[in-house]
Formats: structure tokens, sequence, C-alpha cells
């Protein structure tokens, strides 16, 4: 994916922006403005690639798959399957960001469907960020998804996750975080285990969600 790098202290967070729209040997995953994260260059949350290329890994091309608040009826830069995208190319997409030392903020509409999301990333103090999360005023299918590299990444009640030195905590999902078993695609058909944090989010869920990384040291 193509991404904007946005540094704060020792976290480093890379967000996917559109891939160039007059190349046609490119195929895209849903992941407009989803994100990884690092700490001291150790891995956080990643991106899931796409383990299997048959059927069963179409799942890794939509944005259920991919780290963030997305809907899953209406993403802003839909998926295309095939090399020659020549509806990639003609999605009427539009992506604005700027970055600092203290925030970074971007937001992607797609005017013909009306979709949009926007990520807001805030340096609260040092070592603790907080993320802003939104959607269009109506999502159809609101999913939350984080996936972490660390298999030893644990619940610590119903808010918390702690995974590779950082604290993550969620300050208003309507239901306690669960992680699962699950599997990331790495270079050449590689496959490695991981875990995922995903929820499906009511359909009256308010468009908004907050939450924080802290810097535990350890």
């Amino acid at each position: 994916m193509n991404c904007v790098r946005a540094d704060f202290d020792d976290f480093t967070v890379f967000v996917s922006v559109f891939r160039p729209g007059k190349s046609f040997y490119h195929h895209g995953h849903e992941d407009c403005l989803s994100y990884v994260l690092y700490l001291r260059g150790r891995e956080i949350l990643i991106d899931p690639g796409r383990p299997d290329y048959g059927a069963e890994g179409n799942f890794f091309v939509g944005s259920a798959a991919h780290n963030g608040l997305s809907d899953v009826a209406r993403p802003v830069r839909p998926q295309t399957r095939f090399f020659f995208s020549s509806r990639l190319n003609r999605e009427p997409a539009h992506l604005k960001w700027d970055v600092d030392r203290e925030q970074a903020v971007f937001k992607a509409t797609n005017s013909l469907t009306g979709s949009s999301r926007s990520l807001v990333i805030e340096r609260q103090r040092h070592g603790c960020l907080r993320f802003r999360e939104a959607l269009a005023s109506a999502p159809l299918r609101p999913v939350f998804t984080h996936v972490f590299a660390d298999l030893d990444a644990t619940s610590d009640g119903p808010d918390r996750i702690r995974a590779g030195g950082a604290t993550l905590t969620y300050l208003d999902l309507p239901e306690a975080v669960t992680l699962r078993q699950a599997e990331r695609g790495k270079d050449y058909g590689e496959i490695e285990s991981c875990q995922r944090l995903s929820m499906k989010l009511p359909d009256y869920w308010r468009p908004k969600l907050f939450w924080e990384v802290d810097d535990t040291g350890q």
C-alpha cells in the first residue's frame, strides 16, 4: 500500500493512501486510511496482507480485514480484483492530509457513494497518542478492526489490550474487546499467526470512535 508516515516520540504510524490512479498494473485492497503502528521499530498493529489467493483469501482484500473503523458496505475506495483496473481509475474518491509533530489529519471522500472516512492522530503527551476515527453520518455496516503482530498480546479488562510494550485503551466500544487467533500473509506466500480484534458495530452506532495508545516502556 502507498503510505504517509507520521512520527510521534517512539511511535511511527503509516497510513494507507491511494495508489497511483494512472497505473494499470495494480489491484486494490479496501485499505484507504487504514494504518499500521510501530513502537521503537517493533510491530504493534499490522497489515494482514493476503495469506490465500483463492476464494478464502477474498476476506483479506476487504476493509474489515484492515485496521480502523470502516463501513464494509460502502468503503471509500472499493476493491478492484483485476489488474486492468479501469473502475479504480474512474472512482471519484478524494483524499487530503496534513501531518506535523503534534498531529496528523486525514480525510477521504467518495462523491459517487457519499461515503467518507476520517482519521486524526493527536499527540496527547510524551508517549501517548489518541486516534479519532469517523465515518459518514449514516454508515451501513460499521466494523472496527485491529490486527496485532504480537501473539503474546493480551486483553487487560474490557477495554484494554497490552501488546509489544504498548497499551491500547478503547474509550467507547459497545462491548468488551476480545482477541482471536488469525493469520497474516508475508512475502511470497509465507503465512504467520497473529491476533485480531474485530467488532461489528450496531447499525445505529454513531459514526465516531476514539482510542489511545501508551508507551508502557516494556
